[in-house]
């Protein structure tokens, strides 16, 4: 087995002690001054400024604090292929393995030279080569590159490298303070429109803080200078989980930022001393520090997320949902047209939840979940709260059974499959397409996860994503209104809130904000479109919630049966969860036949009875908020199209660069089809379907060579190919020649195919054909 070794780049930051100590290759940048001569920090003090010498990196960060005009500040650029190609195969030595981890591809042109390079020498030396990209850039590079050199040490393989980086990397957090954008603005790297916010920014002496999402920067707050350090630390905490161990990584530029640094590490270290595992900082290197300026602090935060979880964390997660709850209260009162239309999902939902977690006992896990499921027990009220306090009983009784300190993944995935069980079970006529829909797919998404996941918190961001999206389309949909309004099923919108809660108390709130603010939208346009007339919501009966104290388990299935056989045609969602019975009944004389039957099996208490017809009050608030939705959709359409037409008419600056990009472009493909078609190669370029988008002059006498006379763009590409080719693809068009061109060679033509990709996205592929 041969040994990896870690290459990474200047602008990690990496202490030079810590970098030589892993054996890892730092390919350096050329920061050339104005006078073009590379920018070098002095190891014995001297200084020459006109040669790029600087006496320490405080010398160099007060130079760039001077520098008034554009051409003062040092620019950067990326190292030739060939000056990478010298630092792999150095890293190669004794024929070692490389990973290479470099900052995102949108952000520097290093990427791009080291994939070349690693290419050319992994076909000349014989060792393999991984280039991996990291989505972040910075202080967060410096955990990526730990636990890559970690790894490295234990004799891993690249492959099993790179796949633990890929895990790691969605857990690390990174923010970027800076207080003066005039740097990133003198180098280029803001677009015009947001310059004029950078202006601002600067006079105003505001501090701007940018977050990374999928390797692009994006702004995160603007916040006054003496705010900024209690802003990040809520920030911090918002993405840190309820009692999460976490590491955290500080670079700072000059001595300005170097003292803000520091007091950010002492209130880090008060705030979150109990669960730091780790906490550094070092000083930003001339290449990062001649794009951010002097005055700029990044703060990495490395998650280490849940292998297992405690009572004192299990409560907080039943805290956040009954948060969740109150907060969507109102929407899922709204969407409450199944089982009846009764208004009042929302409202049961919050009941059974809303304090199953308040002043418990924390003694133990085993008392936790005890208490919580029987306060939902007792708590649960109508078709979705039953089906909760359903679910959380047999919850809790799977992990009970194991009678664990703590709740670990497989432990937890149990739990909910068996919640999942429970609550199928508590219902005599199950329907799918409801909140029991929902609360399969979570369960069954845990469990598909687990095979590679032990972090509890990225199983339930699973579980939650594959939720959402039976939410929306169900796999089996068998109530009609719900099909027939176009709306998700409220109580199954309860459960996503609920899940929504734990992720909230482990710390992914931030994570799925996109995906959340999407599948609220989607919420929020069904909630404005929903209508229904008036006699539907007016449903004769009564929903009834009963006690029995003394129920035998082995006597439920006995008393469902004589209550299902009574004269009541309303179709009941007819539940018994421990010793609690909920029943729709179709009137008041139903009552005492249904008390009755259940006082054969212990002694029934009525605890609550409560009309199945939505009330008036409720109805009209109801239409009001419909009617308010549907105009606001109304006013953001006339908004979008006054925005359209002022942009594109009034101020037709934008559309006038597009279209002279667009000339640009096709002038550049002009000459590149020119080129193609001088080629005695027959070229086919076709998308992700196969359907053909360009051919060259010499594709047109391939074809004619099979006995067709011409080819059409959007053309399917598998009619114009060689009967040998096709037989040696077998059908397999996109997945032959993913990481590697797939050669193929028959009598008369040899055949490349090539995959192509816009970013990680798969977009079509190429095919070259040479005759012989």
């Amino acid at each position: 087995m041969r040994l990896a070794r870690i290459v990474t780049d200047e602008s990690s930051n990496l202490e030079e002690e810590f970098a030589r100590k892993k054996g890892i290759t730092v390919i350096p940048f050329n920061v050339i001054n104005r006078e073009g001569k590379v920018i070098k920090i002095s190891t014995d003090g001297k200084e020459n400024l006109e040669e790029g010498l600087f006496s320490s990196k405080d010398s160099f960060f007060r130079y760039l604090n001077k520098a008034k005009r554009k051409r003062d500040i040092p620019t950067s650029g990326a190292i030739s292929v060939e000056r990478c190609k010298k630092y792999l195969k150095e890293a190669s030595r004794g024929r070692k393995d490389l990973v290479c981890i470099l900052p995102t591809r949108e952000l520097s042109k290093i990427f791009e030279n080291v994939e070349r390079a690693a290419e050319l020498v992994s076909s000349e030396i014989g060792n393999e080569i991984k280039v991996f990209n990291p989505k972040q850039a910075f202080s967060a590079q410096y955990f990526i590159i730990k636990e890559a050199s970690e790894l490295a040490e234990k004799g891993q393989r690249v492959e099993r490298i790179v796949e633990e980086l890929d895990s790691i990397r969605e857990k690390i957090f990174l923010m970027i303070a800076l207080y003066k954008i005039r740097y990133l603005r003198k180098s280029g790297r803001l677009r015009k429109l947001k310059k004029i916010a950078s202006y601002l920014s600067d006079f105003f002496n505001l501090v701007s803080v940018v977050a990374f999402k999928e390797g692009i920067p994006e702004p995160l707050f603007v916040t006054t200078r003496r705010r900024v350090e209690d802003k990040i630390l809520s920030e911090v905490e918002k993405v840190v989980g309820h009692n999460e161990k976490i590491s955290v990584r500080i670079n700072y530029g000059g001595a300005q930022a170097r003292k803000k640094a520091e007091r950010l590490e002492v209130l880090i270290r008060q705030r979150f001393e109990d669960r730091l595992r780790e906490i550094s900082s070092y000083q930003t290197g001339v290449l990062v520090g001649s794009h951010t300026g002097p005055n700029t602090i990044s703060v990495a935060v490395r998650k280490f997320g849940y292998e297992e979880i405690d009572s004192f964390i299990l409560a907080k997660m039943f805290e956040r949902v009954g948060e969740k709850l109150k907060r969507n209260e109102r929407t899922l009162n709204m969407l409450n047209i199944y089982p009846v239309i009764d208004a009042d999902t929302g409202k049961n939902l919050f009941f059974t939840l809303s304090d199953v977690a308040k002043n418990i006992d924390h003694s133990s896990l085993s008392k936790t979940i005890s208490e919580i499921s029987a306060r939902a027990c007792e708590n649960g009220t109508g078709f979705s709260g039953t089906a909760l306090a359903a679910y959380l009983s047999g919850f809790s009784s799977s992990i009970l059974r194991n009678c664990p300190k703590k709740i670990e993944a497989k432990n937890f995935v149990e739990a909910m499959e068996e919640g999942t069980k429970s609550a199928y079970l508590s219902f005599r006529n199950p329907k799918e397409g409801t909140v029991l829909s929902v609360m399969r797919v979570s369960a069954r998404a845990s469990r598909n996860i687990l095979q590679k996941e032990k972090d509890i918190a990225e199983i339930l961001k699973e579980a939650y994503l594959a939720s959402v999206k039976e939410l929306l389309n169900p796999e089996v949909q068998e109530v009609p209104i719900l099909k027939r309004k176009g709306i998700v099923d409220a109580g199954g919108l309860g459960f996503i809130d609920v899940l929504e809660g734990w992720l909230s108390a482990l710390g992914k709130e931030r994570e799925i904000e996109d995906f959340v603010k999407d599948f609220r939208d989607k919420i929020r346009i069904q909630k404005s479109i929903l209508s229904y007339k008036m006699e539907e919501a007016r449903h004769p009966g009564l929903c009834l919630k009963i006690k029995i104290e003394g129920l035998e388990e082995k006597n439920k299935e006995s008393l469902v049966r004589k209550l299902e056989s009574l004269p009541n045609p309303i179709e009941s969602p007819l539940s018994a969860v421990s010793n609690i019975l909920h029943i729709h009944i179709y009137d008041q004389q139903l009552q005492e036949k249904v008390l009755a039957l259940c006082s054969q099996y212990g002694k029934a208490v009525l605890v609550k009875a409560t009309p199945l017809s939505q009330r008036k009050f409720e109805l009209l608030i109801n239409k009001a908020l419909s009617l308010i939705g549907k105009l606001s959709l109304v006013i953001k359409f006339l908004a979008w199209s006054l925005y359209w037409f002022g942009l594109r008419i009034l101020l037709p600056f934008r559309e006038i660069g597009l279209r002279k990009h667009y000339r640009d472009l096709n002038l550049i493909r002009e000459g590149l089809a020119d080129i193609a078609d001088k080629s005695q190669e027959a070229i086919f370029i076709f998308d992700s379907k196969g359907k053909i988008k360009y051919f060259n002059k010499a594709a047109v006498e391939h074809v004619r060579g099979l006995g067709i006379e011409g080819i059409k763009v959007s053309d399917e590409i598998a009619p114009y190919l060689h009967p040998e080719f096709l037989r040696g693809i077998e059908g397999k068009l996109f997945s032959l020649g993913k990481e590697e061109p797939f050669l193929f060679e028959s009598k008369e033509c040899s055949f490349e195919l090539k995959q192509l990709y816009a970013g990680e996205e798969h977009i079509g592929a190429k095919l070259v054909i040479r005759r012989r």
